[in-house]
């Protein structure tokens, strides 16, 4: 057992020997290969014709001060394994070299506290305790590179979904939990200082979205919860700040696409005093939601909080060609994949992953105020040699020896040698404001299945997917066959056929079912950022008795789950204007069968709350089967009608709806 811990170790260490800076010296060993890879070779093994002309679209107020950064923490392991990289001109060099070439201006490096077993033997994953870490910074510091120093405050991997205390702290009470945040994160800074890597940044965290350092730190709906967390948070910048000032602090989290979620997190830590100096986002489009949402969020954010804004982490895909069956020796197994592809809004190859950077370093620049500072590309390095997985078996995380599970998202091709995308900077240099745009032939989705609402007088839509020819996704207009849309009268399945504009030959074909629903999100699929709220135009009086979930919906994924611990009361409705006429109600309901709440359908004046018509208890029949249940009732002119569910219910009672529909009977 370890009785005293390695940074005190180190530090005394660093105190007492003369000269034991060299200790941290480190370099990658280079020989003198080459890489005869050429941009033509790179289309024949990863099935990519964007290989030898890579081109991507301007930005117009890109800063010289923007911060082009890296993570490549798990370098030395790379290197101690085989690893080797080389320029586009296929020259063997020092990876930071290569990177410096290339525009890069930052080196960002994770650090956690002891990722050994009992017996000392590694994670992986880079196995990033205090001397690797020191010892990558040291290297990045002599090459003139920035340094953000990633502190996860765990023996491994630190994200939204997993915060663990490290070993040595598992014993600790709250306040000297505290002290050791302040103290681990002190010496570590000043260790770094004395060694000549002072970092630039600090993260106070990975993606603490959910809290740090579980359970002492974590988020839950207790209110003391966002205090504990604070005071780590406090404990974390202070000891930063006093090793130095100058040093700025960031607080990270994931889904930096949600305005919601940052907005919650960061106001909570506006309201416990937390001080910091940037808001640090992940941002993955194929995980995290579109580019327009993206810049939604670090406008709004940065405004509101009157804090710079920097992405920490991105990423793409630039193919997904096995590593294996390039080089029966590589060793990857790789997250990124063609669903991910589906979500992220790029086309994998090596021009989708270079647009994606573009767009991504154009929106950073696009914060208003100059309030967006740069990104951090995550592990462009992490080449499938054997030996540099994401995790060992002594990690407890798997069962076998872990493969790198980036290399197809990595800026060097699975050799080694630095993609076209690497050099972005000078892609966005070179770029022209005459760029043409066009649709890829063959890209386009040329049938669709749609479901329209007459009722709600829904359209056809007016545009179908494809992939331009800087390889994002987009979309192109159709024009649609208007006969066959005047033969759309009732509820029913028909065809529909139309044409591209820009392309007459292209022919589109909607698959259209038809039905008639004055009910908007009938089945509650759409859930709102947050993924719980209830959405308009849906409303609910009482936020504790009723949810929106995704478990046990009779379709889809979303439906109404009504459920509380203690007595309860509900009302769950929709305010829909209507003609004069008559019109049926309906929903499914499931729910406990012996102590159910009482549910009872309605429809009523919105603007005076008065029912028009109130369906007696509808009396469910028990988990998991559903049972249709309706009203009917009559307006003389037209009327805003609120239609809805409604009851009361002791505690523990519960029921699940779906499936709302509201329709004309006079036809």
């Amino acid at each position: 057992m370890k009785k005293i811990s390695l940074i005190i170790v180190l530090l005394l260490m660093t105190l007492s020997v003369s000269g034991c800076k060299s200790k941290y010296d480190w370099k990658p060993v280079v020989g003198t290969s080459t890489n005869s890879e050429t941009l033509e070779d790179l289309v024949e093994i990863y099935n990519d014709p964007s290989a030898t002309n890579v081109t991507v679209l301007p930005i117009e107020n890109l800063s010289e001060d923007f911060i082009f950064g890296v993570d490549v923490s798990t370098i030395i392991e790379v290197y101690d394994n085989g690893g080797k990289y080389y320029d586009k001109e296929g020259v063997e060099k020092d990876l930071f070299v290569i990177l410096k070439e290339a525009g890069v201006n930052y080196i960002r490096i994770r650090l956690w506290v002891d990722p050994y077993d009992e017996e000392g033997n590694p994670y992986g994953g880079g196995t990033n305790d205090l001397a690797t870490s020191l010892k990558i910074a040291v290297h990045a510091k002599s090459l003139d590179l920035g340094v953000c120093l990633d502190f996860h405050y765990s023996d491994f991997w630190a994200d939204p979904g997993q915060q663990e205390l490290p070993k040595a702290w598992a014993e600790l009470s709250f306040t000297k939990l505290v002290q050791q945040v302040y103290d681990y994160t002190y010496e570590t800074v000043t260790l770094f200082k004395k060694n000549g890597a002072t970092p630039d940044l600090v993260q106070i965290g990975n993606e603490i979205n959910s809290g740090m350092l579980f359970d002492w730190g974590k988020i839950t709906a207790q209110p003391t919860s966002w205090t504990r967390l604070a005071d780590l948070l406090k404990s974390a910048n202070k000891g930063v700040k006093d090793v130095s000032k100058n040093i700025k602090t960031i607080i990270h989290l994931a889904n930096g696409a949600t305005f919601q979620t940052f907005d919650n997190f960061f106001e909570q830590m506006e309201t416990q005093a937390v001080d910091y100096d940037i808001i640090g986002l992940s941002y993955y489009s194929y995980w995290h939601g579109t580019m327009d949402k993206f810049q939604d969020n670090m406008d709004r954010i940065s405004a509101k909080y009157d804090k710079p804004v920097m992405v920490m982490e991105i990423a793409y895909g630039y193919t997904n060609v096995d590593a294996y069956s390039v080089n029966s020796n590589y060793s990857a197994s790789n997250i990124y994949n063609e669903t991910l592809e589906s979500k992220g809004g790029y086309k994998t190859s090596i021009q989708g992953q270079a647009s994606y950077l573009r767009d991504v370093f154009n929106a950073i620049s696009n914060v208003p105020n100059g309030m967006g500072l740069g990104a951090f590309y995550w592990e462009p390095a992490w080449l499938p040699v054997a030996g540099a997985g994401w995790a060992t078996v002594a990690s407890g995380r798997t069962t076998e020896e872990g493969k790198s599970s980036w290399a197809n998202q990595a800026l060097f091709s699975y050799s080694g040698k630095a993609l076209p995308s690497l050099y972005i900077l000078d892609l966005i240099e070179a770029a022209s404001n005459d760029i043409v745009i066009s649709i890829l032939p063959g890209s386009v989705v040329t049938e669709m299945d749609v479901t329209l609402n007459l009722s709600l007088d829904e359209q056809l839509p007016a545009v179908t997917s494809g992939i331009d020819n800087l390889h994002r996704y987009t979309t192109t207009n159709i024009t649609w066959n208007q006969a066959e849309i005047d033969a759309i009268t009732t509820s029913g399945a028909y065809v529909v056929h139309g044409t591209l504009v820009a392309d007459s030959s292209v022919i589109i074909m909607a698959n259209v079912t038809a039905v008639e629903n004055y009910i908007i999100n009938p089945g509650l699929e759409d859930r709102g950022d947050s993924g719980q709220a209830v959405v308009a135009p849906w409303y609910r009086d009482d936020a504790q008795g009723v949810k929106t979930n995704q478990t046990d919906a009779r379709t889809g994924q979303g439906h109404v789950n009504v459920w509380y611990s203690s007595d309860f009361d509900y009302n769950f409705y929709q305010d829909v204007l209507l003609p004069a006429g008559t019109y049926e109600l309906s929903f499914w309901a499931l729910g406990n069968a012996d102590a159910q709440p009482t549910i009872l359908l309605y429809a009523a004046i919105a603007s005076t709350n008065v029912d028009i018509e109130v369906s007696e208890n509808c009396v469910v029949i028990g988990w998991p089967n559903y049972k249709q249940f309706s009203i009917t009732f009559t307006i003389t002119e037209a009327t805003t009608v609120r239609v809805g569910v409604r009851g009361e219910g002791v505690g523990d009672n519960w029921a699940h709806f779906d499936d709302f529909i509201l329709a004309s009977q006079d036809h």
